[in-house]
């Protein structure tokens, strides 16, 4: 698999996708040379497919592919659901209930089949030596036995969570019949907070370790919980480890819920981030045989995860949305519709960014 990134700025580089080596594409005025790249590139490799992960990569690729439309398959990570998107495509992926609940009910995509298939990640390599050193450290320095992990960036934008953790790890202590302590882990983004957290923690058996070297991939080190409380991905990695694992749940009263079996669901629903109020937003999708893993009555976490988290899982699911798309190529007629509407779309988001920056150059002078 290629991945190709675009950037309106040339010379771009640096990635979270970096072991990937990633292509970077200048977009270029009006978008014209995004679309000239992508198509030549396409071409050129005998892409199979093209899977566009952001509504703007979506407009492009749909006009990079004008004739190849049986190819596109857009993909919408789990973020703002809005119409922008363009319904050009006969398959639409999203990675949460909420979004497969709002495409469905909209009228621009009646005629696209949205799969929903959840965000996942692969099982995470862990450095053994590290979580042994981890360990060590934590539990020698408070004299405990157990360890909880809270992996999350020292900033004060996460001081919501850290101080739910604070909260959940004093009513684990107070029901657990062992000795407990917390590690707080993650790449130090305010030192100022980090400060003002360490007060908040004196005397009590919790750290703090910023060293980079544990920090580089928190997912490496997550086998050193026996409790892990953690967002998004971080939770899902934590539970294909098989590990306790507590998210944030979106109530002020209980800020953390622990992820089971009876919550599962609902956690999934906000992608473990709590955006969803604890509500199971799968209870409102209704059954489709294209859906086959939507009403999975699982008892137990390791089948759950692995059905609905693990990324290998995913695979047959948008293999069968690519064999779909080719058995029904569009007609000409509505790709030529396709290419213009975006087309229009991708001038007028230049048009607007153009005017913004003149505002801004014009407000500094």
């Amino acid at each position: 698999m290629d991945i190709v990134l675009f950037s309106s700025s040339t010379g771009a580089s640096g990635s979270v996708l970096e072991e990937f080596s990633p292509i970077f594409v200048q977009t270029g005025i009006g978008y014209g040379r995004a679309i000239s790249a992508l198509r030549s590139w396409t071409v050129e490799r005998g892409a199979d497919m093209v899977l566009a992960f952001d509504e703007l990569s979506n407009r492009i690729a749909t006009c990079a592919q004008f004739g190849r439309l049986q190819r596109l398959l857009p993909v919408k990570p789990g973020w703002v659901s809005n119409a922008s998107w363009s319904a050009a495509s006969a398959e639409f992926v999203v990675f949460s209930a909420e979004d497969l609940i709002f495409y469905r009910n909209h009228p621009k995509f009646a005629r696209v089949h949205t799969n929903l298939i959840t965000s996942r990640v692969g099982l995470p390599t862990v450095d053994q030596a590290k979580v042994d050193e981890i360990r060590t450290r934590s539990l020698a320095e408070h004299q405990a036995r157990h360890l909880a992990l809270c992996p999350v960036r020292i900033e004060r934008g996460k001081d919501f969570f850290i101080s739910a953790v604070l909260r959940a790890f004093e009513a684990e202590q107070a029901q657990s019949d062992t000795t407990l302590a917390l590690l707080i882990i993650g790449a130090e983004q305010d030192a100022t907070y980090r400060q003002e957290l360490e007060a908040r923690v004196t005397g009590l058996p919790i750290s703090i370790f910023t060293e980079p070297r544990l920090t580089k991939s928190v997912s490496a080190v997550l086998p050193a919980g026996d409790i892990v409380y953690a967002m998004g991905r971080t939770a899902m990695e934590a539970i294909l480890l098989g590990k306790r694992a507590f998210c944030p749940s979106g109530v002020a009263e209980a800020p953390l819920w622990e992820i089971t079996p009876e919550t599962f669901f609902a956690a999934l629903s906000g992608n473990f981030t709590g955006r969803n109020d604890t509500r199971d937003l799968y209870q409102d999708i209704p059954s489709d045989p294209r859906d086959p893993d939507l009403h999975m009555e699982f008892s137990d976490m390791a089948q759950l995860a692995a059905a609905h988290m693990l990324s290998d899982a995913a695979v047959p699911h948008y293999e069968a949305a690519f064999e779909r798309l080719l058995a029904n190529p569009p007609t000409r007629i509505h790709q030529v519709r396709a290419w213009g509407y975006s087309r229009l779309r991708l001038l007028g988001i230049a048009l607007k960014r153009k005017w913004q920056t003149l505002g801004h150059d014009a407000k500094n002078t």
